[in-house]
């Protein structure tokens, strides 16, 4: 009978954690004695990313992959990216954490938390390491990720980017059409562009200057249901902020985007 009932408790708790979309909140101080309120960093526009580890040589690895694709996105976003290191439980002082960080990988930038209210449960099964990236005035999870950071520098690389444009998105009228990323933003060259349909629908793309002069237009009919990826040439754009505008008869979505 105990067997069952335990079997029922952790059948509910995966269920519950596994669809975790929505970052739960805490309001800690770090190993330094600094404070963090998760909330109110990502309503400032700060994307968090949390590398949940335990201080041994199993989680190097992924960890150092996580750190150097975390510094990439930091030369071009300065300041908006939050590094938290953490044990998953608070089972580990916080002088362990620190002098495993020091003697591996990270920086003085990390945030290293020893501390049950930042809890790996709270985002899965307990397998570590694991990596979450957060981000949005919606407080999204963009990528939950156990054990494979090290094997999804691409996925993890589109989480990023993703969580750092979420509030460049503006739903419009009920539209149809959403999670707009384009991808890579700023864009360089090429970009593409990724969005889903509620409902088959006929759908234009439309792109406009920051003095709202258009310099772009094209129209799919027709398209299905579901995610959709399309590339997009900005060869012969000039650098600047830009918008880019999807509308179909159920309304329209806007999306801003940068050309350096």
């Amino acid at each position: 009978m105990n067997k069952i009932l335990i079997f029922i408790f952790v059948f509910f708790c995966s269920i519950r954690v596994n669809a975790q979309t929505t970052a739960i909140d805490f309001d800690i101080s770090d190993c330094a004695g600094n404070a963090h309120h998760l909330f109110s960093e990502l309503d400032s526009g700060k994307v968090v990313i949390i590398d949940f580890v335990m201080p041994c040589g199993a989680c190097l690895s992924p960890s150092k992959t996580v750190f150097n694709i975390i510094n990439n996105f930091r030369i071009s976003n300065p300041d908006r990216i939050l590094f938290y290191l953490s044990d998953g439980f608070g089972s580990h002082r916080c002088d362990t954490l620190t002098v495993w960080a020091a003697n591996n990988h990270v920086d003085s930038n990390t945030i290293i938390v020893s501390t049950a209210s930042v809890n790996l449960i709270d985002y899965g099964y307990p397998g570590m390491p694991k990596i979450v990236v957060l981000g949005g005035t919606s407080h999204h999870v963009f990528f939950n990720n156990d054990d494979a950071a090290a094997g999804d520098s691409i996925g993890l690389c589109i989480a990023i980017d993703s969580a750092l444009n979420a509030n460049n998105l503006i739903v419009e009228n009920n539209s149809i059409i959403n999670k707009i990323i384009l991808f890579p933003n700023p864009v360089i060259s090429k970009a593409f562009l990724s969005y889903s349909l509620s409902e088959i629908a006929d759908v234009e793309i439309e792109i406009f200057t920051a003095d709202n002069k258009k310099v772009f237009y094209e129209i799919n009919e027709n398209i299905t249901k579901g995610n959709h990826e399309k590339e997009i040439d900005f060869e012969k754009f000039s650098n600047g902020n830009y918008i880019l505008r999807m509308n179909s008869k159920k309304g329209s979505s806007t999306y801003k985007f940068s050309i350096q």
